[in-house]
């Protein structure tokens, strides 16, 4: 397994530069990986590789062009991240049989691990809601009630489905008697 090496801190001020590197070394990949799903011959696994880039990009764009995200942490991540980009560059560079090794898969197994420690590095709070389902009922899928703390609040809510039913995806805070007449009341609706 490959382990990056990262510098113990990472200059704010370095952080944009070195997320618009990072960005062209997804690009470059994401370029060659898009070709290759072009093939006839490619594997459903390539359009899940590119769309994982896409995602992956798109959180290094977040932390480039939003300074407040520029924290060592972020910066830290961002460098290792940066590392294992460069690696999958790098095996991609085999030219594109190299789609098919397993040298490739490990490469991009590391870029999302890589992307998932970034995001945790940002600062404030996630809330994540990815592809659940609800159906004739009622679906919380986010925290409810309480005071919200200080800092930001970051809410992802993707590829959720709901048919007939009532399904939450962000923390709801307030009053915790308000909210549970509020939950018991959607409940009762889907019922």
């Amino acid at each position: 397994m490959f382990a990056p090496s990262a510098p113990a801190t990472a200059p704010a001020a370095d952080i944009a530069t070195e997320a618009a590197a990072t960005t062209a070394l997804l690009d470059r990949a994401a370029s060659q990986i898009n070709t290759g799903c072009q093939a006839p011959s490619a594997s459903a696994a390539l359009s899940k590789h590119n769309a994982d880039l896409t995602t992956v990009r798109n959180l290094v764009q977040k932390v480039r062009f939003q300074g407040d995200l520029q924290t060592p942490p972020v910066g830290i991540a961002l460098t290792e991240l940066k590392v294992v980009a460069d690696r999958l560059a790098q095996v991609l560079s085999a030219g594109p049989a190299s789609l098919a090794t397993q040298e490739f898969t490990n490469a991009m197994d590391e870029v999302v691990q890589a992307a998932k420690n970034l995001q945790q590095r940002l600062p404030g709070d996630i809330s994540t809601a990815v592809s659940n389902e609800a159906q004739g009922g009622f679906q919380n899928n986010a925290a409810v009630g309480g005071a919200r703390g200080d800092g930001r609040l970051t809410t992802e809510a993707t590829r959720n489905k709901s048919t007939d039913a009532t399904q939450i995806n962000a923390p709801i805070y307030g009053d915790p008697a308000a909210l549970a007449q509020f939950v018991a009341a959607a409940r009762q609706a889907r019922v």
